[in-house]
């Protein structure tokens, strides 16, 4: 799940630089520039948004990360001495 919200990430901040590439290169008056960046950022943003709430179930993967991160503590545990948990 991490790779693909770090992937979607990265995807995102490609294509809206690009778009900004090429939004300052037609369009010379830069209020308008910050105008239709904006805009279309968050126009973007809230379709992502809905479209994250919509597909995405997060109570599964919720407790799944709970149950993961408490098996990873328990062996994080059990690879000290009693004299490291101590110190």
């Amino acid at each position: 799940m991490i790779n693909s919200r770090n992937g979607f990430t990265y995807l995102a901040n490609i294509v809206m630089l690009s778009f900004s590439m090429v939004l300052f290169i037609f369009e010379k008056h830069s209020l308008m520039q910050f105008e239709v960046l904006a805009i279309t950022c968050v126009i973007l943003g809230i379709i992502t948004n809905f479209f994250y709430i919509s597909n995405i179930r997060e109570s599964p993967l919720s407790s799944e990360a709970e149950f993961k991160e408490k098996i990873f503590v328990r062996e994080a545990n059990s690879n000290f001495s009693e004299g490291e948990r101590q110190a």
